[in-house]
């Protein structure tokens, strides 16, 4: 991977930590017969980290305008796993069903049959183990790293059961909605929040021209609740051209 310094590399790099993790923690504990993991637990570990990495820069930066780079981060990587993944999914399946086969795809991991799917479910699962992990739960902590460490020892349903997570509902899914709610709400707060700042930096430079006895300038928020007046045209200005349609 390309490390820019920003928050997307930043994000990307926990990503592939998490396959490591997952990786490092299956070959130190199964035998080579169960070192490998399936693909559909494979995505877990790399979007847990990535949670684990917003919620700690959440708690850590307190500053508005990084937060919401963190948000804007967070909503590209849903969006991308979330909603467009399934999308795809379905379209690959439809392919399939007509025995088209992947010739036409231009994101790789569509050549990889029915791989994409696994991308929702992985970051469904993913929050679903982050939370109570962070609410700080250390039985649920533990169960995480058993999951890292399980390989292909069990199924991957009952792997992830096991670590706290039931996949053969909607549980998962619904969670994955929850974290979006609340980065929409958090959204909503940082937003206010700073539009809060910007009148109260327009109040104090109104004061100080105030008692410098100097006539205001009106700041972008009352310009904003005042109407602008409607002037007429000047007597004997030509009429405006008229623009094409009917008459």
């Amino acid at each position: 991977m390309q490390y820019s310094d920003d928050l997307s590399s930043m994000s990307t790099l926990a990503h592939e930590l998490g396959h490591s993790m997952h990786s490092w923690n299956t070959w130190k504990r199964q035998s080579p017969i169960y070192d490998e993991y399936s693909i559909f637990v494979a995505e877990v570990a790399s979007n847990f980290n990535q949670a684990m990495l917003r919620a700690r820069l959440f708690d850590t930066e307190k500053e508005p305008q990084f937060q919401i780079a963190v948000i804007e981060e967070a909503m590209d990587n849903l969006h991308r796993y979330f909603i467009i993944m399934p999308t795809l999914a379905r379209f690959e399946l439809e392919m399939d069903r007509r025995r088209e086969g992947s010739t036409w795809a231009q994101f790789d991991h569509l050549y990889m049959n029915f791989y994409i799917y696994q991308y929702a479910t992985g970051i469904s699962a993913a929050h679903a183990l982050a939370l109570p992990i962070l609410e700080g739960d250390a039985a649920a902590a533990r169960r995480y790293i058993e999951f890292l460490s399980s390989g292909s020892s069990d199924y991957p349903v009952e792997t992830l059961k096991k670590a706290g997570v039931e996949m053969r509902g909607r549980e998962a899914m619904e969670k994955c909605y929850g974290i979006l709610d609340d980065l929409v709400d958090r959204l909503e707060r940082l937003t206010r929040r700073l539009a809060g700042r910007r009148l109260a930096a327009s109040r104090r430079a109104l004061k100080r021209a105030l008692r410098r006895g100097r006539r205001p300038t009106p700041s972008l928020s009352a310009r904003c609740r005042r109407p602008s007046p409607v002037r007429s045209p000047p007597r004997g200005s030509p009429a405006p051209a008229r623009g094409p349609g009917p008459a």
